[in-house]
């Protein structure tokens, strides 16, 4: 029981505590009235900040949402106001501190080390200098600076004190330093120490896992397993708890360790804070079954995921894992390229839809060259060898009226950027004209679309469009932020539309031409396959029905690769090299079985010169991918050697180089045309009157389209075409005829035939302008800077913001008045002043700079003034 003594104790107490309020309400008013503005200054910036966080935290992607980056932004924005407006108050520490960290998580490294380095510079003795330390060490290594970051950390390192969690951090950063150098080995080594030394849970869950990461790259599957193991029991979320169980049943996996894997991996299913992650653990499952041989087991689970889970990264893979399945185990090809086809439907964004789209690209070759095989068989066995044709060829090109939409995938989003690879192209100094024929040659389903004008002219029509190039910018920064896999997985895809655009296999029922192709065929199932003794059954087949064919001795010379390096005989394969020199001596597989049986080689004929041209000009398309020299050379090898039985041949490949690799139509059309005149009777000739006549009905479509244009037809001189198909070469005739080549680098050169009309040949049509830099007369905004500055209006995300004032930008102005480039010699580090200072220069028209009363490419320095802008 308390006594009155202590109850008079506590009473005086409670009264001197009521006093002491007041006397420091009292006494901090005037401070408080002259410290609550930076104050809350300094609150707001804390508050978008911790906003930024959370939503950071809570994202499973890596790229910041917008919300974020706008919270950074304006916690940037109020940390900036704190050091402009008061520069002695005791929160400018805190101010840089937070800049700095904003700048990080927004990406702008360069912006963010300059904060940190100056808390250390003018706060050398401020609480928050480790830690400032510690995240310059971060900027560092995100810009692979990786020696000065290991300096700052071993000068963190030194420090007498530093707080507890910095120092951890700094040496679980010592080992992502290591990491990211790709020196795997002393990163191991930091992550093992860190484990040890870190006291907080979260970053010793973390030091396991980037162990186990690690130890995997170095393929120490015990090593790994086991840290993934140790970091299940520091996890306190379900994402760090899921990555360790799930990275420890791969590592359990890689052992061989099936059971125990799947036994892991069901203990994700079992949890129900780890829902989200179900899909994939239930592949994990499937894939570990179908490794252990249980093909029926993983097969089940696998359709399991597709009807339970649609539309997710796990249904891709799924799919991805069944047509492997029916490729590798099942042998059912068709059924193979539907589930290849359905990975992308499933999740376009999945790491497996390139290799799917590949695979069924390979499919769809594999199954067109079995089907060719089998038709030219058939045809041979009755005694025929007229021509077979598989498949059909198909181009799409612009109806009268239809809306124009340039690219593989025929989206509004993918017509802007063609627009912004041919504005790249343009400020780089080519021409539209030369710029739009060059992309068309790039994407070849692209030239089938549109025609190269049509390009030009909407892009000189939308030069005034501000919201179209802003929309465009977006974009470009959207592609600057996508992921490896997207990116990956976006070529995958306009690559399998660019190749629907192939012609048809037309090819003669020879037994040269079954031969070449059952060497094709037993290629995919040697390499893409992996059956080598189906392969070997096919190359057993070419050398018992076709060995008096040129592939032969390619046949026999796989078949020995296959008994050695297979199935490991090498007394079989030294004596089958034995057999492949007594019964083809004078091939190039000789030549290589001799000098692998120790064997002195003979000394070879002479060779005929139009065979060597020939081979030449095959080497030029194909191994240095330069179509204009190797047209160059086929015409030449039709000049040197007339008599020649490869002129038809020769004829042929430089018709097939002008359409496929130059896009020079018309002159291919004529090569064609010449070659069914001249030898109407070869297998050549037969092979070009499909192409002949849908070259000639597109020129007829191109010039109703075009009606009064008369100049579609220029086609760049050194293409980077991506088509990928061959023309046979296959097969002899002995009819001749005189072909004279002109060098094709200049203008006005000709391929010509006597009795035909000269035709003009590939005229390069990618130039690039010349930059006056010194013009007579600058270039200039009609209306002058006045005009300019009249376009410049503040945002209203920037109105709040601190102003930059004068800022100079460098405006490249084409001949024509064009705006061509624009580069900013102010730096700005807000994206908004930045776009408001594009839009102003591109909604004013310009006079062009002048050299000699001609007008010319330049370019010109002009001020826009924001504060100005603000008062206006």
């Amino acid at each position: 029981m308390r006594t009155g003594l202590q109850i008079r104790s506590d009473v005086l107490n409670h009264k001197r505590k009521i006093l002491g309020f007041a006397l420091s309400v009292a006494l901090g008013g005037a401070l408080l009235a002259s410290g609550c503005a930076y104050y809350n200054t300094f609150y707001n910036a804390k508050q978008y900040y911790k906003k930024a966080e959370e939503q950071r935290l809570k994202r499973r992607t890596d790229r910041p949402t917008q919300a974020e980056l706008e919270n950074y932004k304006k916690a940037v924005e109020k940390a900036g106001k704190v050091i402009q407006n008061y520069p002695k108050s005791r929160y400018v520490d805190d101010a840089v501190m937070l800049m700095g960290k904003a700048y990080y998580y927004q990406n702008q490294l360069g912006s963010a080390q300059r904060k940190f380095e100056e808390l250390l510079a003018y706060f050398p003795d401020s609480e928050f200098a480790p830690e400032a330390q510690l995240w310059l060490a971060r900027c560092l290594i995100a810009q692979s600076q990786f020696d000065q970051a290991e300096k700052v950390l071993k000068e963190l390192h030194s420090r007498k004190k530093i707080p507890g969690k910095v120092r951890d951090e700094s040496y679980l950063l010592l080992g992502d330093l290591y990491f990211n150098r790709q020196d795997y080995k002393n990163a191991l080594e930091e992550y093992k120490k860190a484990a040890k030394r870190i006291g907080d849970k979260k970053l010793k869950a973390q030091s396991y896992l980037s162990l186990g990461e690690c130890a995997s790259i170095l393929e120490q599957h015990e090593v790994a397993a086991d840290a993934f193991r140790r970091a299940i029991k520091y996890t306190d979320t379900p994402e760090l708890r899921y990555k360790a169980v799930f990275n420890y049943g791969v590592e359990l996996k890689a052992l061989g360790k099936y059971d125990e894997a799947i036994k892991v991996f069901e203990r994700i299913l079992r949890d129900g804070s780890m829902t989200k992650f179900w899909p994939d653990a239930k592949y994990q499952i499937a894939e570990t079954a179908y490794e252990k041989g249980e093909l029926d087991y993983a097969q089940r689970w696998l359709e399991g995921i597709i009807e339970d889970h649609p539309r997710t990264e796990a249904a891709a893979n799924a799919y991805y894992l069944l047509g492997q399945i029916y490729v590798h185990d099942y042998s059912d090809y068709k059924g193979a390229k539907e589930n290849f086809d359905k990975v992308r439907g499933a999740y376009s964004r999945a790491e497996v839809v390139p290799d799917a789209i590949q695979f069924s690209q390979d499919l769809d070759k594999f199954l067109q060259l079995r089907e060719l095989i089998t038709k030219q068989e058939q045809q041979l066995s009755k005694g025929d060898t007229s021509l077979v044709q598989v498949g059909e060829r198909q181009r799409r090109r612009l109806r009268p009226g239809e809306e124009w939409r340039p690219d593989t995938t025929l989206t509004h989003r993918d017509s802007l950027m063609v627009l912004s690879r041919l504005d790249s192209l343009v400020q780089d100094g080519i021409k539209p004209d030369s710029a739009a024929v060059y992309l068309a040659e790039k994407d070849t389903l692209l030239y089938w679309i549109f025609p190269p004008d049509s390009l030009v002219d909407v892009y000189e029509r939308v030069q005034s469009n501000d919201s179209l190039w802003a929309e465009i910018d977006r974009i470009r920064r959207e592609e600057a932020q996508m992921t490896a896999a997207e990116r990956r997985a976006r070529a995958a895809a306009r690559m399998a539309a660019r190749n629907k655009q192939r012609g048809p296999t037309i090819e003669a029922a020879t037994p040269e031409n079954v031969a070449k192709n059952k060497l094709k065929l037993a290629e995919y199932y040697l390499f893409r396959f992996d059956k080598p003794d189906t392969a070997l059954a096919i190359y057993k087949d070419i050398l018992t029905r076709y060995a008096k064919t040129p592939s032969a001795p390619q046949a026999l010379y796989s078949y020995i690769y296959i008994l050695e390096a297979v199935h490991g005989d090498t007394a079989a394969a030294d004596s089958f090299r034995k057999q492949l020199i007594e019964f083809y001596p004078d091939t190039p597989q000789a030549d290589a079985c001799r000098r692998q049986l120790g064997l002195v080689q003979p000394v070879k004929k002479k060779t005929d010169g139009a065979e060597q041209m020939y081979e030449e000009a095959e080497r030029l398309l194909w191994d240095e991918n330069n179509p204009k020299r190797a047209l160059d050379t086929y015409a030449g090898l039709v000049e040197k050697y007339p008599d020649s039985d490869l002129v038809p041949k020769a004829l042929y490949a430089a018709g097939w180089v002008c359409e496929n690799k130059l896009g020079a139509n018309e002159q291919a059309a004529e090569i064609y045309q010449m070659l069914l005149d001249k030898y109407p009777d070869s297998p050549y000739a037969q092979q070009v009157k499909a192409p002949l006549e849908e070259l000639k009905r597109a020129k007829e479509e191109a010039a109703r389209a075009a009606q009064a244009s008369t100049d579609s037809t220029r086609a760049p001189a050194d293409s980077a075409a991506t088509v990928v198909a061959a023309a046979d070469t296959g097969g002899v005739v002995a009819d001749t005829a005189a072909v004279q080549l002109a060098d094709t680098s200049a203008v006005g050169d000709t391929i010509s035939v006597p009795g035909k009309k000269k035709l003009p040949n590939v005229v390069p049509a990618v130039n690039r302008n010349t930059i006056v830099e010194h013009p007579d007369v600058q270039a200039e905004p009609v209306g002058g800077l006045d005009a300019l500055q009249q376009q410049l209006r503040i945002p209203a995300s920037a109105r709040n913001k601190v102003l930059p004032g004068t800022v100079m930008v460098r405006v490249l102005v084409d001949e024509r008045g064009f705006v061509r480039d624009v580069k900013l010699i102010t730096p700005l580090e807000d994206s908004d002043f930045e776009m408001a200072a594009l839009r102003a220069i591109r909604q004013v028209r310009w006079k062009p700079g002048t050299l000699k009363g001609k007008p010319v490419r330049s370019w010109v320095e002009v001020p826009l003034d924001f504060l100005q802008a603000r008062r206006n």
